[in-house]
């Protein structure tokens, strides 16, 4: 409450009991039996309680204001701790913070890290198996490949096989002069060399060479299976044979695989009778190339050896290949002097990729 307005009240309350104890009896004739001044004891005691009660209020009040100052201070003080609180909060939160996010930073940097290291491992694996598969897809089809071209070459190698060619070689043909294709050659020879005369054809009318001796007839038929195309004959030195110690002991007993014991080379041979004549360094084919086919086409080698001057062991080589192409040999021993000759059956068939000898 207010100062005036305290003091307002009692001044109304004094001029209250003025009126009520002197002029109100007095008005009425009545007369209190204290006398005409009791309202002024009255008022001395109610402005005795009033400023007592004011002293209290007063009192209250200035209690009040050093209560809200002591809040207010108190408040104030509370602000800033709490202020100082809080930024300390704050300042431990900003560093838990900071330690959490360099914990999250380094924990996600070892997570990356494995993780990478998950991912090249696992690429690593992946690569290996792939690698893996790869090579296992390619050794697969690799062998896939392989058997096909395995099949293929016993398909082909069966349909070659039913085209075979084989000769049928008898050195023990009588020679008549309507054989067919008669191929005529003297066996020349002067001091130590022996020359090539060459081979002689006739193909009209049943022709010999003049003053030819036909000591040998071979008679050459094909009895395979197909065409023997390109056939031509070698003519060999045979040198030695295995488990044999001498050549002249050939014709005394069987010998089993005897051409494949067999060992021989070029005949030195020359084609010039010049003394200064170098002798020929290839092979000596002594007969023209023929294609053989089946049923009765044949070929005849007769030899004129009744000029030779001493016994030669020699081996003919005959060479053809069928129509794929694919090389064949077969061999013949034959013996021969100025006198006599000699031979063994033909071989079997041998093939040019694989010989056996």
């Amino acid at each position: 409450m207010k100062k005036g307005v305290y003091f307002g009240v009692i001044g109304v309350f004094v001029v209250i009991s003025y009126v009520w104890f002197a002029v109100f009896p007095e008005c009425i004739g009545f007369t209190l039996p204290t006398g005409g001044w009791d309202w002024l004891g009255f008022s001395g005691v109610i402005f005795s309680v009033a400023f007592a009660v004011w002293g209290i209020c007063k009192q209250i009040e200035i209690s009040n204001q050093q209560t809200k100052d002591q809040i207010s201070s108190s408040n104030e003080q509370v602000k800033k701790q709490i202020i100082a609180s809080n930024e300390q909060i704050e300042r431990q939160i900003t560093a838990n913070n900071e330690q959490i996010e360099r914990q999250i930073a380094a924990s996600n940097a070892q997570i990356e890290r494995q993780i990478t290291a998950s991912n090249e491992q696992t690429e690593r694996q992946i690569s290996a198996s792939n690698e893996q598969v790869e090579r296992q897809i390619q050794e697969g089809q690799e062998q896939i490949r392989l058997q096909i071209q395995e099949n293929l070459r016993l398909m082909l190698k069966q349909q070659q096989l039913s085209v075979v060619p084989c000769l049928d070689v008898n050195p023990y043909i009588s020679f008549k002069r309507e054989n067919k294709n008669n191929v005529f050659r003297f066996w020349v020879e002067m001091g130590d060399r022996i020359y090539n005369d060459g081979y002689r054809l006739f193909r009209g009318g049943n022709m010999i060479p003049e003053g030819f001796d036909s000591r040998i007839n071979i008679r050459i038929k094909n009895i395979g299976l197909s065409v023997a195309m390109g056939v031509t004959v070698y003519l060999y030195k045979l040198i030695s044979v295995d488990g044999v110690d001498a050549l002249s002991s050939i014709s005394d007993e069987p010998i089993s695989n005897f051409y494949e014991k067999v060992h021989f080379k070029n005949y030195t041979y020359y084609e010039s009778k010049a003394q200064d004549a170098v002798p020929i360094p290839h092979d000596w084919i002594i007969a023209p190339e023929y294609n053989i086919a089946l049923q009765d086409d044949e070929v005849n080698l007769v030899f004129d050896c009744s000029k030779a001057q001493q016994s030669y062991h020699s081996i003919l080589k005959f060479s053809f290949q069928d129509i794929y192409k694919n090389k064949y040999y077969q061999l013949l021993y034959l013996y021969f002097d100025r006198h006599s000759c000699a031979a063994l059956p033909v071989s079997k068939l041998f093939d040019e990729e694989n010989p056996s000898h």
